[in-house]
């Protein structure tokens, strides 16, 4: 009798895939970061500063919630949300009868809080009378 040829079962193979690059800054991102405001006080490149960038592309002309300035500057800092409110606090703090966080009092800018727990940014040199 001739024996049946049989072919052996074919394996998965165990080897490891080579990791695809991953690109260190995706577009998504890059467009989610304002420019730097020419009237920013704080130090360039400091979350301080990336939040009032954040502050002044968004509450300048218009209010802008907390809510959505939280969300935007967690997106762009990669901050968690938690982390990311202690800077927006300290960003939004200055009141126009110059009360606020240490660290922010001695700029030339102040927050006004609205309904709804929206904020809207006062520049000192380019107060405009409502």
């Amino acid at each position: 009798m001739t024996a049946a040829k049989t072919t052996p079962a074919k394996r998965k193979s165990t080897a490891k895939k080579s990791p695809q690059k991953r690109k260190t800054k995706s577009k998504a991102k890059q467009e989610t970061i304002p420019k730097r405001f020419k009237g920013n006080p704080y130090r360039e490149g400091s979350n301080y500063a990336l939040c009032f960038d954040y502050l002044a592309s968004m509450g300048l002309k218009k209010p802008v919630t907390r809510k959505d300035l939280l969300e935007a500057y967690s997106k762009g800092s990669g901050k968690d949300p938690k982390r990311a409110r202690y800077d927006m606090a300290v960003i939004t703090s200055p009141t126009k009868n110059g009360d606020g966080h240490q660290s922010s009092k001695k700029f030339a800018y102040w927050v006004e809080r609205l309904e709804n727990s929206a904020v809207r940014l006062h520049m000192a040199d380019n107060e405009e009378v409502a």
